[in-house]
């Protein structure tokens, strides 16, 4: 959004009086968005490919598991859902979002259970800690505790940043951030076999008029 200014992250383990030398060498490589001092080396960030490592023992879902799924009546969400309802018999799916109830929601939760899955949909705002912390108790409670939560809520508000308010900049940081943290913590007692946090590229690449979007997934993967 600003190509006038060249931002860098520089990580320094090294005497305090000496940082200047640092950052006069940094200054020389102003396109390394982030660089780390270690060991009396110099490293900058890159991007390589990856070919993915399958495990021997794939991940098994669980027959009649518990999985809450945020942002569950999203297009992501219903996405993992659906997946877990053919997988996993008898599956039981805790669905949240942010709106009450809708057609389009019950139609998503009618699917579900055609499936097999044993569906519902629950209204919870995952950045109010204490209906964090009151629905993982209910599940407790109803199902003697959850196998797997997959946080896929998330809001955008597309804008530069310049122009952006802070209730916007609130609103998109939130989900990401005290949801991620608030799960986490009402989770600690449950045996789970899976957190899973939906981050985005946006969060390494970064996007015009995203900031925080950005900011909250590059939150979510360094939480991960």
């Amino acid at each position: 959004e600003f190509p006038q200014l060249q931002p860098q992250l520089i990580e320094w383990e090294g005497r305090a009086e000496d940082v200047i030398f640092a950052l006069d060498a940094c200054a020389r490589h102003a396109g390394e968005a982030h660089v780390r001092y270690e060991g009396g080396r110099c490293f900058f960030r890159s991007l390589r490919k990856m070919e993915p490592a399958y495990p021997e023992r794939p991940f098994l879902l669980k027959e009649k598991g518990v999985y809450l799924i945020t942002g569950g009546a999203g297009g992501l969400g219903l996405q993992f859902a659906e997946e877990i309802a053919r997988e996993a018999r008898g599956a039981r799916l805790i669905l949240t979002g942010r709106s009450p109830l809708h057609a389009k929601q019950s139609e998503a939760v009618e699917r579900l259970r055609s499936l097999g899955a044993l569906a519902e949909y629950r209204p919870v705002d995952v950045t109010n800690r204490a209906a964090v912390g009151q629905l993982m108790d209910e599940i407790r409670s109803a199902f003697g505790g959850c196998h797997g939560i997959l946080h896929c809520a998330g809001v955008t508000r597309d804008a530069f940043l310049h122009g952006k308010t802070p209730g916007e900049l609130e609103a998109v940081l939130a989900p990401k951030l005290a949801g991620t943290f608030y799960l986490d913590e009402a989770s600690r007692d449950h045996e789970l076999d899976l957190f899973l946090l939906c981050s985005s590229v946006a969060g390494i690449l970064g996007n015009p008029g995203q900031a925080d979007y950005a900011a909250a997934n590059a939150f979510e993967d360094a939480f991960a």
